[in-house]
């Protein structure tokens, strides 16, 4: 381990390490494998030489319209980046390309939870549910649109409390896929390997980009678990404190 001299004494003073208790996250569910949602089989349309040649050429008309969205899309962020170049004059192009297209490489926020969403699923599993054995004559179209109409009839206040409890069902689902315990070691040690590989991609990634060292030890709290011991250095600078 390197020495440190008397003189560095104020300077790492100055600059303590960082520590942070994490968060503590539980839930005392099980995690369980969703269940597939079984689909009525529709019958299959037959098309015909005619109708394959319209949709090779809607197709066709589809991808030049997009390419030139695209393009179109390019030119405008271009000309951000020569504005700001010419502004401003210290970087090129391409750098202000480069800042402007800059996105978080990890995603932060988490998405609410939509009350016309969930409003649209059980209202549509309570009339399916209703319907019995003549699920096959519900016509969705129909049905979403009369789905959209009651909601829109309905005024803000309400829409909170019609989705309420459902939405509290769909936020502990969530919970429970995020933080629930496996049931079997075997999927913990899945969950596990797959995990460990993508955060040391990332943290090799951010080393990266910004030469920050990072060390990340784990291992198994418990006999049965089938995880072996997992070290991960960015660099070899890493071992010079083992």
């Amino acid at each position: 381990m390197p020495c440190v001299s008397s003189s560095d004494s104020s300077t790492i003073s100055r600059h303590q390490a960082v520590t942070k208790q994490a968060p503590k996250l539980a839930t005392n569910k099980t995690l369980t494998f969703w269940q597939r949602r079984t689909q009525t089989r529709r019958a299959k349309r037959v098309l015909t030489a005619g109708d394959r040649l319209l949709r090779t050429k809607k197709q066709e008309q589809d991808r030049l319209e997009y390419l030139d969205a695209l393009e179109e899309g390019h030119a405008v962020i271009r000309g951000l980046a020569e504005g700001l170049r010419n502004q401003f004059g210290k970087y090129s192009v391409d750098h202000y390309l480069n800042v402007l297209m800059h996105r978080a490489h990890t995603s932060r926020s988490v998405r609410k939870v939509s009350g016309w969403n969930v409003y649209q699923k059980f209202e549509l599993e309570r009339m399916k549910n209703a319907a019995g054995s003549d699920v096959s004559q519900i016509n969705l179209t129909e049905v979403n649109k009369q789905i959209s109409e009651n909601w829109k009839a309905l005024s803000h206040a309400q829409h909170e409390d019609v989705t309420a409890e459902w939405i509290q069902r769909i936020e502990e689902q969530r919970k429970g896929k995020k933080l629930a315990v496996h049931s079997a070691p075997l999927n913990a040690f899945h969950d596990v390997r797959s995990t460990l590989q993508s955060i040391e991609v990332q943290l090799a990634q951010l080393h990266a980009r910004t030469r920050l060292e990072f060390l990340l030890v784990a291992c198994r709290s418990a006999t049965e678990s089938f995880t072996k011991p997992f070290v991960y250095f960015s660099s070899v600078s890493g071992t010079w404190y083992f």
